[in-house]
């Protein structure tokens, strides 16, 4: 076999062979053979790393069983035993400082450690970390490129890239295990690499499965991360008491002793029991667990013998003063720092807790926090469970209360014994001044397994009363997924569970409303009533946690799926009353209560405001229309009334009479209705088609351009992809426009339970169903909606005269002496002349087009089932209903665009009213669009007849900043300034990434309107929004009542206008 192994020049493969065959207690010698052998092989040459970029990747091979893989492993450590002697001590002295916050001498120590034993992955990732933490982030990515990114593309370059991340100050470690499954999508799958890279970049346990594998693959390391590597799986299954375990006892342990590892004395504590005083006493040295024992118990003095920086870590774990996620980060970003020091896998398994979500969890991470404290609290002995705990100590015990009771909690935990263990908490929870989120968490934990709902529900309703922050420290998912049906009706005869759900509903969405609607309806019907507002004033005044179930399960989002209401009109106006009622029953809430009421009345305001809007989105300047029109036409007109002033008629004057006659009779067919041809009518046809053409065409006054404006640019497709972009269906095309990209959003969730190749079939079809969706979107818009002409065959809305309405029009117009009588008549006859042809365009929509869409949504469905072999693949099934019930809604609102009455705006608006409105619709067309919206400036001026004229304004700002602010949340201030008695000014200023760009794009706009050059740009559509402000602005008498700037210091594009009162119609 050694011929075998020189043959094959050390590979890999020839260990792989020589650990199979190798008599079992042959097989140390056999790896030291190896390893002097072939000490440049694939298993030797990274041993010991001199530089960052010589740090070895993942090694390809097959593993033996763990038996021999840690006997191989162990062999290896143990010719180079001296080397870790060195480690152990040099890394003792790291910890020490680290814990002091002593940056700078942890640094000079590290650098110690890798000039004469070697580098390692866990060096490079403290390396990283002490270098952002003494010179900053810069200089820790200078020194990563310097060091390794700009020497290597090895696999080093790799990990030292990842580490750097995970290694930047206060970063979640849950943040940066999201991110780096983002860009490694397969990570957590089971493949022979996965489990070590997590191991190094996340310092996570190979599970049973894996183990042999990970081991194998340590083989392959520096020694530092092999034993680091050994020594961790050893710590997990000993807490765990896997049986693997003996694997490492066996063969780990005695070298850990010979080398002066002193984790071993911990094992050996676990394992046995058998604890020795001085340990029990904490009496050798400073304690992490009594220290948070302490914080528990208010004394939050830090003594000169704490370690600084290790001490604000921990005191993060049970802090309240400040955010859940700001703490996470704090204990998190530390205890990754030197991840296989004592003090960092205590902080993990700190920081692990805060997930915890079963007490085996809870019983492990405490037994590794034992392993790593050489002075354990009786806490975290308590977890001990074999221990056999000297009398002595037991009397100890007695004297310290609080210490008594951690203790024997513990042990009821580990016995299962829950009743003990609920008493023992309840205890604790009345000695302590503020609530302590690890032991929540474990009462939380041990309540939902033991399915004790009163408690959880009473425990939890009181802890959130003033803090809501509190349902972070709890497993709220696990909560909210728990609570049945049978479980509402179970526990209905209080309002806890009902307020308790209202307080999950914000971090739980849909899932739970549905539940809170019922329990909190359920409850009311038991107290004797079915809706709030029946509750007598008096009851409400007397019962406080009444008041709270009222106004926090009655909130109007909950009421929305309530079926006692039978439209959002009923629902609101119930909220009103016992709003009211809450704010006579309590003063405290009286605030409270009054603010809802007037967003409610608010809301209602903007509701009746967005469907004067929607009903407006077939509309002409007619204002515009009527001064071309007389400048245009009035010679015309003047000859028309001449000719019939000589009694040349363009049809007889009762033949309007005559034919409304005929149609009451039904008897319009046999009748003859001929327009005379004579010069009169020759002109009087000359002035309507222009009129008409106007009407329809013009770019600035236009029907079409209101029809690109309000529907067309953007606001069709919005609105009709709104369901689908809701439940997360669409993606994008890509660069070339050719190809939509996969649904990685739901390729994610439906892996999770399903086959990888199901998801990934589900994924490519639905970015096949967005490419479809916006195509026969963009012809509809392209093709239908559009003026019927030559050019637009297929336009649904017609602007053409039937002869025998005109008939009827040039006999009534006989009469009419003046132009202003005339194009009043004119106007009334093209809008009812329109609301017929609109008519069939609403059929259209509501047939043709609605049928063309729900086919995509069937053969969506129907590809569904086919790739899942099943009726239905959930959730993905259910958003598909949900997506495509939005959209029939979607196309009925887009139908109802299509009408022709005008609209009417007595409404009274303030500017940030106005501003509201447009950024609802905004938000209802692209429901990812989430800008953060201020105003300034006078808030209260009312605006009289501008309604349409600043949602349109404020329409195309919102949509400009959506399509090329390029920031995700912007932020966007909208000013107004009334101080000039003529003019009102308003700026509207928001991001932009991209300066230069924004530069470019404001003297574009500024030039164009200064020339008047855009009105080639008003029939064009997407990307013409400022061109169409122009067109708006261009009614003001200010003398610049638009313009464009950029502030490149705040990266601010800034649109300025200014209206004239004449602009918004107000006199």
């Amino acid at each position: 076999m050694k011929n075998f192994a020189r043959g094959q020049r050390g590979s890999v493969t020839s260990a792989a062979v020589l650990k199979e065959v190798s008599p079992r207690v042959e097989l140390p010698g056999v790896a030291v053979w190896f390893s002097k052998a072939f000490p440049l092989g694939a298993l030797g040459k990274h041993a010991t790393p001199r530089q960052p970029n010589a740090i070895p990747g993942i090694s390809v091979g097959i593993a033996s069983t763990l038996e021999r893989e840690v006997i191989w492993a162990v062999a290896i450590l143990q010719s180079n035993a001296q080397k870790l002697r060195d480690y152990i001590e040099l890394k003792g002295r790291i910890e020490e400082y680290l814990a002091r916050g002593d940056f700078a001498e942890a640094q000079r120590i590290l650098d110690n450690l890798t000039q004469n034993v070697c580098w390692s992955h866990g060096c490079l990732a403290l390396k990283l970390f002490l270098i952002s933490k003494i010179e900053g982030l810069e200089s820790q990515k200078n020194w990563l490129v310097e060091n390794i990114l700009g020497r290597t593309n090895s696999p080093a370059a790799f990990f030292g890239y990842w580490l750097g991340v995970r290694q930047e100050p206060e970063t979640d470690p849950q943040d940066f295990e999201t991110n780096i499954v983002q860009s490694v999508p397969n990570l957590f799958t089971v493949n022979e690499d996965n489990a070590f890279l997590r191991h190094i970049l996340m310092a996570r346990a190979a599970s049973p499965d894996e183990e042999a594998n990970l081991v194998q693959q340590l083989q392959a390391q520096s020694i530092i991360d092999m034993y680091e590597g050994l020594v961790s799986q050893l710590i997990d299954c000993s807490a765990r008491h896997r049986e693997s375990k003996r694997h490492y006892l066996n063969h780990l342990v005695p070298l850990m002793e010979d080398i002066g590892d002193w984790r071993q004395k911990g094992v050996e504590y676990l394992l046995s029991g058998n604890i020795d005083s001085e340990t029990l006493d904490g009496a050798s040295g400073w304690s992490a667990s009594r220290f948070i024992d302490r914080l528990r118990h208010a004394s939050t003095d830090s003594s000169s013998g704490d370690p600084a920086a290790y001490a604000e870590a921990l005191g993060a774990s049970i802090d309240m003063t400040r955010a859940d996620r700001e703490n996470r980060a704090i204990l998190g970003s530390f205890a990754y720092s030197d991840v296989w020091s004592d003090m960092c896998v205590f902080l993990r398994a700190t920081y692990d807790l805060k997930s915890a979500r079963t007490s085996d969890e809870i019983i492990s991470l405490n037994r590794i926090r034992f392993l790593s404290d050489k002075c354990p609290s009786p806490y975290v002995t308590g977890y001990v469970q074999q221990a056999q705990i000297p009398s002595a100590y037991h009397k100890a015990l007695e004297r310290s209360t609080f210490e008594h009771d951690y203790f024997y909690l513990a042990r009821a935990v580990c016995s299962d014994n829950y009743q003990d263990a609920k008493s023992l908490l309840r205890k604790i929870e009345q000695d302590q001044i503020q609530e302590d989120p690890e032991l929540l968490r474990l009462e939380i934990v041990l309540a939902l397994e033991n399915q004790d709902w009163p408690h959880l529900t009473k425990r939890l309703t009181a802890a959130t009363s003033d803090n809501s922050e509190i349902l972070y420290w709890v497993p709220y998912s696990d909560i909210s997924t728990a609570i049945s049906d049978d479980i509402v009706e179970e526990n209905s005869g209080t309002p806890d569970l009902a307020i308790l759900l209202s307080r999950l509903a914000p971090l739980m969405g849909e899932q739970v409303r549905s539940q809170l609607v019922f329990a909190a309806e359920l409850h009311l019907n038991n107290l004797g009533w079915d809706r709030p507002s029946e509750i007598p004033e008096a009851t409400l005044s007397s019962d406080p946690v009444l008041q709270d179930f009222v106004l926090s399960c009655f909130a109007p989002e909950t009421m929305a799926l309530s079926l006692t209401y039978l439209d959002a009109e009923e629902m609101q106006e119930e909220r009103l009353i016992h709003l009211a009622l809450l704010a006579n029953a309590s003063e405290a809430l009286r605030d409270r209560c009054e603010d809802e009421s007037e967003q409610i009345i608010r809301s209602q305001e903007i509701s009746k405001a967005m469907s004067t809007v929607a009903e407006s989105k077939i509309d002409c300047d007619e204002d515009g229309l009527r001064i071309w029109a007389k400048e245009k036409l009035s010679s015309k007109y003047e000859r028309f009334r001449s000719f019939v002033d000589a009694g040349i008629l363009p049809a007889s004057a009762e033949a309007s009479r005559e034919l409304l006659v005929a149609v009451r009779e039904g008897d319009l067919g046999s009748k003859t209705f001929e327009i005379p041809s004579n010069e009169a009518t020759s002109i009087l046809r000359e002035i309507i088609n222009e009129l008409t053409r106007a009407y329809s065409l013009d770019p600035y006054f236009g029907l079409n351009s209101y029809l690109s404006l309000r529907i067309r640019h953007g606001t069709v497709a919005g609105q009709l992809r709104r369901g689908c972009a809701e439940e997360r269906l669409l993606t994008t095309a890509d660069s070339d426009g050719d190809r939509y990209d996969i649904n990685q959003h739901w390729f994610d969730i439906l892996r999770e339970n399903s086959p990888v190749g199901v998801a990934a079939a589900v994924a490519e079809r639905l970015g096949d169903f967005s490419k479809s969706l916006d195509v026969l979107i963009s012809n509809f818009s392209d093709n239908n909606l559009q003026i019927l002409t030559d050019d637009k065959p297929h336009g649904l809305v017609a602007t053409g005269f039937d002869d025998r309405i005109l008939l009827g029009f040039f006999s009534d117009v006989i009469s009419l002496k003046s132009m202003d009588d005339f194009l009043d008549a004119f106007s009334d006859l093209f809008w009812s002349n329109l609301e017929i042809s609109l008519s069939k365009a609403r059929a259209f929509i509501e047939n043709d087009f609605r049928g063309a869409v729900m086919k995509l949504f069937d053969n969506l469905e129907a590809g569904v089932q086919t790739d899942a072999n099943a009726s239905s693949l959930p959730p993905i099934s259910d958003a598909i209903v949900r997506a495509r019930t939005m959209t029939n809604q979607s196309i009925d609102e887009v139908s109802q665009w299509f009408s022709a009455s005008k609209s009417s705006e007595s409404s009274v608006f303030s500017i940030p009213d106005l501003g509201r409105i447009s950024l609802e619709i905004a938000k209802r067309l692209n429901p990812d669009f989430k800008p953060i919206v201020e105003f300034s400036g006078e808030d209260s001026w009312p605006i009289y007849y501008g309604l349409v004229t600043f949602t349109d304004v404020f329409g195309v700002l919102f949509d400009n900043v959506a399509r090329h602010s390029g920031v995700q949340e912007p932020n966007v201030l909208i000013s107004t300034d009334t101080s000039d008695s003529e003019v009102i000014k308003i700026q509207f200023a928001s991001d932009c990434s991209d300066v230069d760009r924004a530069l470019a794009a404001a003297q574009k706009a500024n030039s164009k309107f200064l020339d008047g050059n855009y009105s080639s740009d008003l029939t064009a559509e997407g990307g013409t929004g400022l061109a169409k402000l122009s067109k708006i602005m261009r009614g003001s008498n200010s003398p610049q009542p638009f313009y464009v700037s950029v502030d490149e210091r705040k990266k601010s594009f800034n649109v300025h206008l200014e209206f004239t009162y004449v602009t918004l119609g107000s006199g």
